[in-house]
């Protein structure tokens, strides 16, 4: 990863007052009616097959096809359906109708987006994503598809300000992605509380070009080597005191986040193709999200997960061979009793 860190003083934080929380207060990108990208222009989902739009007991959010039967989108939006997958609409390519199967939300997710894991996936069904292209999740062997300046796109709906009308069109923003350091000093300054996880989140946009409500659980995205690939998806943005004025925060789709995807939908790692393990030679990705103690692998939360290049198994040794066939009739049965008998004579 060269995304860069820096600590935060903690100390001042803790004595801060109610005013500095106010300060770096967050919203989580949905509402209704909806809003969407500041700084955008006008596209189709014709131009952006992978985007998909999804709609949650009525609120709008974006969200992108990583699978023919598989919508990623945030976890702030999916619980808005309450598990009940009757109240989400699902709009492949921003228009054509899909049936939601299952609602599956990342289980570290705690309700509060400014925290991370803020994940959901919608199963769906049908013919409705036939032919369409998926976009690739995640890229574990390249650091530069979450590097600073690194040039990305966001697709979302609604309207081009904070405070405009609902536009019916699918708006596209090209901007770049920023450090771990720039978006700290948004949303961890060291006089305010802490929102910002690097491991668990990123960074993009300008003051007047970002994501706002509406955009939750859209795509944003880099190219790499010619391949559209999702670096993260649409999470919050600062609320005061101004509303959608500062980049937005993203949840990653690297390390733990995108373990856990890849766990769930095991076409994300067969997406990425085959790797060189450590030694130089060929290898297959391995992936691991669970809850169950792995004392080797990395932690999160309570869970454990590890995304690695390792060799591919080994085949099982050849059976050996069997013997020949006997042309020997075998002795009658009375053999053992009458070995006399000319029945059991043998030469």
């Amino acid at each position: 990863m060269t995304k860069t860190t820096s600590s935060i003083a903690l100390l001042v934080r803790r004595t801060a007052v109610a005013v500095a929380a106010a300060a770096t207060a967050v919203s989580t990108l949905f509402a209704a009616p909806a809003h969407a990208v500041i700084g955008g222009t006008p596209t189709t989902g014709d131009s952006f097959p992978y985007y998909v739009r999804v709609e949650f007991n009525g609120v709008t959010c974006g969200g992108s096809l990583i699978e023919h039967a598989v919508v990623l989108t945030a976890a702030h939006c999916a619980a808005n359906a309450g598990g009940d997958v009757s109240k989400v609409k699902v709009f492949i390519k921003d228009r054509i109708p899909a049936t939601a199967t299952s609602i599956t939300i990342h289980p570290l997710y705690n309700g509060n987006a400014d925290e991370g894991h803020d994940l959901a996936l919608v199963g769906i069904s049908g013919n409705a994503s036939s032919g369409v292209p998926v976009v690739r999740v995640g890229s574990p062997w390249d650091g530069d598809a979450y590097a600073v300046n690194t040039p990305a796109t966001l697709v979302g709906h609604g309207s081009t300000s904070a405070s405009g009308a609902t536009s019916p069109d699918l708006q596209v923003l090209q901007t770049v992605l920023h450090s771990d350091d720039y978006m700290a000093g948004i949303y961890d300054p060291w006089w305010g509380p802490n929102h910002w996880n690097p491991t668990l989140m990123i960074g993009a946009g300008w003051s007047n070009q970002t994501a706002c409500h509406g955009d939750s659980g859209g795509p944003l995205t880099v190219v790499r080597n010619g391949v559209i690939t999702q670096v993260g998806v649409v999470s919050f943005v600062k609320s005061w005191p101004n509303d959608c004025a500062d980049p937005a925060v993203y949840a990653e789709l690297s390390g733990p986040q995108l373990a856990w995807i890849a766990t769930q939908v095991p076409f994300v790692a067969t997406s990425w193709g085959g790797c060189t393990t450590p030694h130089g030679t060929a290898g297959i990705w391995h992936v691991e999200y669970h809850s169950y103690f792995s004392p080797a692998i990395p932690q999160d939360g309570p869970n454990y997960w590890d995304i690695e290049c390792m060799p591919p198994p080994q085949p099982a040794p050849p059976s050996p061979p069997k013997p020949p066939a006997s042309d020997t009739k075998p002795l009658p049965t009375y053999c053992k009793t009458k070995p006399w008998m000319p029945a059991c004579q043998t030469v």
